[in-house]
């Protein structure tokens, strides 16, 4: 836990002790401040990046469509064909061409069919384009965050780094975090400069 305390118009940080006796140096404001815009900026996405991203969100996007349109489009045939089967299997039965038994037998299997079809019919619309969500809430979030880094907006910038990171530490007046994924990838194209993959 960090404590703030204002000395002669300066605000100071330091350990609030809640675990004991702690030999952790006070850290300025200011200081803390800039280290908490530099640990920000590492996540936060170029806008170019962010551009080129977002237009592959796009085409994927557009040839998820069309995959699930061609996928529906397959599946509603073979369902018109189930109900052309399932007409002509009442046909037979009324003719006498074919047993009761068989009738109910043929019949039940078919409409076994047709419900395999309905339950893939609903997962297709249920994921259709649902896993590209996180995909362009993760680019625009954290293309966002280069407002926050405009605007010298320290909460926001705080938020960032609790939304973005883990085991943040003060420890020997340096700020200690871990990025988590996949604002760990924005951290990795900021040291390699490769924002693709």
């Amino acid at each position: 836990m960090i404590t703030a305390e204002t000395h002669k118009g300066h605000t100071y940080y330091r350990c609030g002790r809640k675990q004991g006796l702690c030999f952790q140096p006070y850290l300025r404001e200011e200081s803390l401040t800039d280290q908490v815009r530099a640990e920000v900026e590492k996540i936060a996405l170029p806008e170019e990046a962010a551009g080129i991203m977002l237009q592959d969100i796009k085409k994927e996007m557009t040839q998820s469509t069309l995959s699930y349109e061609r996928s529906v489009q397959a599946l509603n045939m073979i369902s018109k064909n189930l109900d052309t089967e399932l007409n002509s299997l009442l046909d037979m039965f009324l003719k006498k061409d074919i047993s009761k038994e068989e009738y109910h037998r043929k019949r039940s299997d078919l409409v076994a069919q047709k419900l395999d079809l309905k339950a893939k019919l609903d997962e297709l619309e249920r994921n259709a384009e649902k896993w590209f969500e996180p995909w362009l809430e993760f680019v625009n979030w954290s293309k966002g965050l280069n407002k926050a880094l405009i605007s010298y907006e320290v909460r926001a910038q705080a938020t960032a780094l609790k939304k973005t990171s883990s085991n943040l530490q003060i420890l020997g007046k340096k700020v200690l975090l871990t990025v988590e994924p996949p604002f760990a990838f924005v951290a990795a194209g900021h040291v390699s400069g490769n924002w693709g993959g």
